[in-house]
Parts: structure tokens; C-alpha cells; sequence
């Protein structure tokens, strides 16, 4: 296959070998890539359901086009960001999502956050850093600018957890953690 769209997501372009058994199809990617992140891995979908192991990788990739591409939202957010992950499971529907386990790391560079408004509010009054340099900007309109960014994750049990999110700002670094519940 050259190229494979599954309604949502375009894998472009695509490398595979395709396995179909009486019971059973298997698929090996050895290239494929959707919103400009690599996606190797192994599918097999059987009497069990859906089995699967993806390594998604990236290095030096558009925050705003992959994100765009993701989302189906542009003006999120500006910068480049590398990808590196390991995310299995197993099941059908919801037992799938909470089948899930592995590991993503993002890292991200010199870029903006737009269009985070809750975010930009808080931003925006907690900025002192500005306040005392006279010059506090509208993060509104001008988005939120970080040097670097990072996000440690791990999949277990239905949740996305975040284990470790640092954003080293032009005027601050925030830390958060936290969890996703994919399932629900």
C-alpha cells in the first residue's frame, strides 16, 4: 500500500505486509506516517479482537500542523516538538481504551500556546515577572511563549497518565501532572 485512509487519518505513505488467515488478519507496518508522525508497528485482528503495538515516533515536526491535523483545530500552538513512544492493547470498543499500556514523551521547542483561554487568564494575572518589567502582554492574542516544553506520559488502565509536564515559559516555568480517563 502507498497510501491508506480510514476515514479520519491518512497514513502517507505506507509500507506493509498484510497477513490474511482463515481466522485472523495481521498486519507488520514497517513505515507508515500520519500528521507527520511515524507509526511502525504490528496489528492483528482475530476472533479476540484487535491487537496491537505502534511505536510513534517524530524529530523536529510543525506543532501546528501535526496538531492541526490531529484535531481538526489549527492555531493551537506554534513550534517544533520531537515524539518517542511505545503503546500497546488489546480488545474491542472501550476494553481496548482500557487496555491500553506503554509510554509517549513529547518535547517541544520555541514556540506559542494560543487559544488556551482559561490558561491565558490565569496567565494573565499571575504574571509578575511582567507586571514589574511595566510590559504585560496579552496572551489572549499573543499566545503564551515557551523555550522548551515536555510531557511525560504513560498509558495504564484506561487513563492517559501525565506523569511529568514542564513548560519553561519567556517569563515563567510551570509544572503540572495529571490524568486523562480515555475510557469514560
Amino acid at each position: 500500500l502507498q497510501h491508506f485512509y480510514d476515514g479520519t487519518f491518512s497514513w502517507k505513505p505506507l509500507l506493509a505486509e498484510v497477513r490474511i488467515e482463515p481466522e485472523q488478519m495481521s498486519v507488520d507496518v514497517l513505515e507508515g506516517r500520519v500528521c507527520d508522525i511515524s507509526t511502525q508497528g504490528t496489528l492483528e485482528y482475530g476472533k479476540n479482537g484487535l491487537i496491537f503495538q505502534v511505536t510513534p515516533q517524530a524529530a523536529g515536526q510543525s506543532l501546528e500542523h501535526t496538531l492541526a491535523c490531529l484535531s481538526g483545530k489549527s492555531g493551537l500552538i506554534s513550534g517544533t516538538f520531537d515524539l518517542d513512544g511505545e503503546i500497546r492493547g488489546q480488545g474491542q470498543g472501550k476494553d481496548l481504551l482500557r487496555s491500553l499500556s506503554g509510554t509517549l514523551k513529547v518535547t517541544a521547542q520555541k514556540g506559542r500556546i494560543y487559544r488556551m483561554t482559561l490558561l491565558s487568564k490565569i496567565l494573565a494575572v499571575v504574571n509578575i515577572t511582567e507586571i514589574i518589567r511595566g510590559k504585560l502582554p496579552d496572551l489572549i492574542e499573543e499566545g503564551f511563549a515557551f523555550d522548551t516544553a515536555s510531557v511525560r506520559a504513560a498509558f495504564e488502565d484506561g487513563f492517559c497518565h501525565v506523569r511529568e509536564g514542564v513548560i519553561d515559559g519567556a517569563s515563567m516555568e510551570i509544572a503540572f501532572h495529571g490524568e486523562i480517563d480515555l475510557a469514560g
